[in-house]
């Protein structure tokens, strides 16, 4: 992961691979000592859309944790503005 100062590398292993709507797997920062956590993202059909479920689970600390919502909330948001856009070939 990349942000604009700097890289982050993460670590896991794929736990569910359901496509197109379930991918599971762990998470661990892989620079730095940190707790491994579940990451589970859904994809639920609601007709011709689809509704994103982003589970991250088994935090240590709520600090950490929270970080982690901000985060998946921009990633989300990111990923609907790009499905929006024109860049996406329908």
């Amino acid at each position: 992961m990349r942000s604009k100062e700097q890289f982050h590398e993460h670590i896991g292993t794929y736990q569910v691979v359901d496509p197109p709507a379930k991918l599971s797997f762990t998470w661990s920062g892989g620079n730095v000592a940190s707790d491994t956590t579940l990451v589970t993202v859904e994809f639920i059909a609601q007709g011709n859309e689809s509704e994103l479920v982003i589970t991250h689970e088994r935090f240590t600390n709520a600090d950490v944790a929270q970080r982690y919502e901000m985060g998946w909330g921009t990633i989300a948001r990111k990923f609907a503005e790009f499905l929006a856009s024109d860049r996406v070939k329908r």
